[in-house]
């Protein structure tokens, strides 16, 4: 077995061709080869492709993508893990292990956030450790329990089982706001996607006191939201006065997993605010459920990795997910991640 990054050039070649549409599937290589290449904007420094090759074929990658973090008020370079994978006929022979054990050792403060156990555990034994925990979390809008009788039996029986969704529109939410007195001051406004570039100082200054985060320059928040052509979003800005206060950034309505369930749901991308504005990620939550309501969109429920006052909710792990990395820090506080970090919304 041979192991060696790839040029930018490679991922044209038909070999890797076969080896995207063995593990994706045929009809994959194209939207595939178009990922490649978005993640390839962030230059020949700043994302690698290690492959296992046996002979002329490739049968295993690990990705990694560089981005700047912020970690107790001091700019680092992170490497996300991204986009790793073996041809089923080839695990167990520890490709996974090598993979991942070569970029620890080839790129600085390796770090993970979005991992099976499995690849968890390999993380582990390369040398990540954990830094911070934060919480995947479903949050109803309109169907909750027969979500949770469909894991519960899952999990029983050991086999895939789909009920019918016992849907109660907009349930939830209104439970959650009788309970939530918004400012009548606030004003929301719809900006478009294509303006995120332009707030990345208004970000910065709302992240500043966060312990960890990605920075989302103006280089960063163009390369997300506007150069990745397959990512469609809203955003809702809160303002008082002249003032912008808070952002969220979520997706359009799709079929995404809850755990192992399908369910139709909303992913947050952004939720943001100025700390002394009043506001808190349950407000912003809150806005994207009636952003829903509003315009007659059907979902299940929200997906976020912020812990918020809402009931009920379904938080998986239930005590939170390690972040992993080799920075060398001790375990933080508190910290920024969403499920725009580390390829997270898709």
């Amino acid at each position: 077995m041979t192991y060696q990054y790839l040029h930018k050039d490679d991922i044209y070649s038909p070999e890797y061709r076969i080896f995207l549409e063995k593990f994706h599937g045929d009809g994959s290589y194209e939207p595939r080869r178009q990922r490649m290449e978005w993640y390839w904007r962030l230059g020949d420094e700043g994302f690698r492709v290690l492959t296992a090759k046996q002979g002329a074929d490739y049968v295993g990658q690990a990705c990694a993508y560089r981005v700047s973090a912020k970690v107790n008020n001091e700019i680092k370079e992170i490497w996300w893990g991204v986009d790793t994978f073996v041809l089923s006929a080839f695990r167990g022979q520890g490709i996974g292990t090598n993979l991942q054990a070569q970029l620890h050792r080839d790129v600085p403060n390796f770090t993970s956030a979005w991992y099976s156990p499995a690849n968890g555990a390999i993380k582990r034994k390369c040398g990540g450790h954990a830094i911070l925990k934060f919480p995947f979390t479903y949050y109803p809008v309109s169907c909750y329990f027969s979500i949770i009788v469909e894991l519960a039996l899952r999990k029983l029986l050991k086999k895939k089982i789909t009920l019918p969704r016992l849907r109660l529109p907009n349930f939830y939410t209104a439970l959650n706001a009788l309970t939530h007195k918004p400012d009548k001051t606030f004003t929301v406004k719809e900006i478009s996607q294509a303006t995120l570039p332009s707030l990345a100082s208004v970000i910065s200054e709302f992240l500043k006191d966060e312990p960890f985060h990605v920075v989302r320059s103006e280089d960063y928040l163009r390369w997300k939201y506007t150069e990745n052509h397959n990512l469609q979003c809203r955003v809702l800005s809160i303002s008082k006065g002249d003032t912008m206060i808070g952002l969220v950034v979520f997706s359009c309505v799709g079929n995404n997993l809850v755990i192992t369930s399908s369910a139709r749901t909303v992913k947050i991308y952004e939720s943001l605010y100025h700390k002394a504005s009043g506001l808190t990620h349950r407000h912003l939550l809150l806005l994207v459920a009636n952003y829903l309501k509003q315009h007659k969109e059907k979902a299940d429920g929200i997906q976020s990795l912020q812990r918020i006052k809402y009931w009920p909710k379904l938080i998986y792990p239930f005590s939170g997910t390690e972040l992993l990395s080799t920075l060398d820090t001790e375990m933080l506080p508190s910290g920024y991640i969403t499920l725009i970090d580390q390829d997270m919304e898709h």
